[in-house]
């Protein structure tokens, strides 16, 4: 992970740590493997940085704001 970590993380009842970084990325690593699913990690488009903490729904969304204002949902695998 290249940016600060500027997030607390959330864990998914899957076993992905989710959290955000200064350059806009929201980030989902699996505890047993370290590894990221596919189609992550997610870049905000204006990279906006991401202070907040994520949280996860039972349906696996994670909703995430950021600097910009905005409130972001995304999908885990």
């Amino acid at each position: 992970i290249a940016s600060p970590v500027l997030s607390s993380p959330a864990l998914s009842a899957d076993a992905y740590l989710v959290f955000g970084t200064a350059d806009g990325t929201l980030h989902a690593v699996n505890t047993a493997t370290g590894a990221e699913p596919s189609g992550w990690p997610v870049k905000l488009t204006n990279g906006t940085p991401i202070r907040s903490s994520p949280s996860i729904a039972n349906d696996g969304i994670v909703y995430v704001g950021a600097d910009d204002g905005m409130l972001y949902a995304v999908g885990l695998p």
